[in-house]
């Protein structure tokens, strides 16, 4: 019931907030479920935050945040860095070169 409650009003997009988190311990997972929410998920829902948690190393979990700005640029933040960047910026590159 509450499921189905939960998803209707997401589809109406009659919430004023909405949160959303995903977790994956493989790291290309991980790069796949934060492009998606990064450039589609940011676009068809304003409102929401969207978590990711890189759980690819049980020790050091990662956790970044992607929401839209008011002027609709989508904004990355790293619990880790503690710093705003752009999706695919050069930060995002440094950390893949880093973990392959």
């Amino acid at each position: 019931m509450l499921r189905r409650k939960g998803s209707k009003i997401m589809c109406n997009m009659s919430y004023t907030d909405l949160t959303f988190g995903m977790s994956d311990d493989d790291r290309h997972n991980v790069k796949a479920i934060s492009d998606f929410l990064a450039n589609d998920m940011t676009k068809e829902h304003k409102h929401a935050k969207f978590y990711v948690y890189d759980t690819s190393n049980r020790a050091q979990v990662k956790k970044f945040m992607y929401d839209r700005d008011e002027h609709g640029i989508v904004r990355k933040v790293s619990e880790d860095e503690s710093e705003m960047s752009e999706p695919g910026s050069s930060s995002d590159e440094e950390h893949e070169e880093e973990e392959e």
